[in-house]
């Protein structure tokens, strides 16, 4: 099965405060890690399907939001701007 990254959405992006990210439910549960531009694991959520996600934590910059399909065969990767 092809991963289909245009169905998983996350938004506002850029983004403040909070960001929404829905994976299809056909796709099932996504584990995603946030790291910044050195590579450093800022944050992790485990079994994502539709969730508000909080920012507030962290500065304003480039972040990278690695998406896995708890199933192990696909994984998508998205960059983030938070303001």
């Amino acid at each position: 099965m092809l991963f289909r990254s245009a169905e998983v959405s996350i938004y506002p992006n850029p983004a403040r405060g909070n960001i929404f990210i829905s994976v299809p439910v056909d796709m099932g549960l996504a584990d995603i890690v946030m790291v910044d531009l050195s590579g450093k694991i800022i944050r992790q959520w485990n079994g994502v399907a539709q969730q508000t996600l909080s920012l507030e934590p962290f500065s304003p910059g480039v972040y990278i939001m690695k998406i896995k399909l708890q199933n192990g065969l696909q994984e998508m990767i998205r960059k983030l701007v938070v303001y």
